[in-house]
């Protein structure tokens, strides 16, 4: 045989059969994906209004699980040398600041000497934790009123009955708080303010079934006009046993087949709140745009977490006082084994937050109350 017939001539090379991917490699590269998409979506749903899509708010309701997934994700696709770790890394930075208002961490700083500082304190009541009272006759949720030593003061689900202000209330904050506006209408979820200062004018901004929107202007000094907006906006209303489902649901457990039915009311009853949550909140931003330039503090229960539309449209161009000067996930909301804070507060650009904390106290109702140091900002 001829040599040349035997011998590969110079650049021909021999032809390779391409290698099968390994099917778990191709699952992981799905599932890694799929976890980076579903953070992105979270995170994208905060701009996406539940009164046009209310499946939005399910998904910004989910962020830190999605957040949690895409940390596993990037894990496993860095371990198993697989190319797609770099689609949840993407994720996951694009979702710190989402991350930071959620749970931030803020170094600890003394108040400045001689600071103009304004304590602020939201707190959703729950009927001033049913009327229950310690064992030195005081009302468990007034007595934490006066004992935080504030300047101002919101409530939200406070009492119905006049004569439980008139009898526990007024006079234990009398002296502390000598103004205050309590609203008690009919159909509506009670709510009010106590002030150190006067409450020269009040109106209602929105309402939606028996939640509320109130806005007051407070004069501290002459000259010097402080505009305060107290909300509560539309909660689940979901009923005791619906509550139980829902709190199992979250604990992890598994729902059966006789509880489908009663897992559906819940969903639907969440999407129904999410929708008049955004509208509510939309008439809020309206509302802060419109007063714009003034000294102004929002807060209160808008029951939607840091990552939501309705906290994005109601915070609009004012600070996050706890994104700001807080640690932690701050849970507001204690009932339920739901872990989120539900109740923030914001301030416009002439206050500084130095401190803001979600304080852990006992006083029978599901919230624990929100405070806030602001320091003036110098002119």
């Amino acid at each position: 045989m001829s040599p040349t017939a035997t011998t590969i001539r110079q650049g021909q090379t021999k032809k390779r059969t391409p290698r099968r991917r390994a099917p778990w490699r191709i699952l992981v590269g799905i599932a890694t994906a799929g976890c980076a998409a579903a953070l992105l979506l979270s995170i994208v749903s905060q701009y996406v209004s539940p009164a046009t899509a209310p499946v939005a708010a399910l998904l910004c309701l989910a962020f830190p699980i999605f957040f949690i997934l895409g940390t596993i994700a990037l894990a496993a696709g860095i371990v198993l040398r697989h190319k797609a770790w770099v689609a949840p890394l993407i994720a996951l930075i694009v979702s710190l600041p989402a991350l930071r208002a959620y749970c931030p961490f803020n170094l600890p700083h003394d108040l400045p000497a001689e600071a103009d500082t304004l304590r602020v304190i939201t707190f959703n009541t729950r009927n001033f934790g049913g009327h229950e009272s310690g064992t030195d006759g005081r009302n468990f949720v007034a007595a934490y009123m006066l004992d935080a030593a504030a300047d101002i003061v919101c409530f939200q689900e406070g009492a119905t009955e006049v004569e439980f202000y008139q009898e526990h209330v007024e006079p234990l904050l009398a002296a502390r708080y000598p103004y205050a506006d309590i609203l008690r209408k009919h159909g509506q979820s009670p709510m009010g303010i106590f002030s150190r200062w006067p409450i020269v004018d009040y109106e209602t901004v929105t309402r939606s079934g028996t939640n509320l929107v109130r806005a007051y202007r407070i004069v501290r000094t002459a000259g010097d006009t402080l505009r305060v907006v107290n909300c509560h906006l539309s909660s689940i209303g979901l009923s005791d046993e619906q509550r139980e489902l829902y709190s199992n649901a979250v604990r992890g457990y598994v729902v059966r087949g006789d509880e489908a039915g009663g897992a559906r009311a819940v969903v639907r009853a969440f999407l129904r709140a999410a929708r008049r949550r955004a509208l509510m909140a939309d008439t809020v931003a309206q509302y802060v745009e419109k007063h714009r330039g003034e000294s102004l503090i929002v807060c209160g229960d808008l029951n939607a977490t840091p990552v939501s539309y309705e906290v994005r449209r109601v915070k609009g161009g004012l600070t996050d006082c706890f994104r700001a000067a807080g640690n932690g996930i701050g849970r507001s909301f204690c009932r339920d084994a739901i872990v989120v804070r539900i109740d923030h507060m914001f301030c416009s650009d002439d206050w500084q937050p130095a401190q803001c904390r979600v304080t852990p106290v006992e006083t029978y109702s599901d919230h624990f109350p929100l405070v806030a140091t602001l320091v003036r900002h110098k002119p």
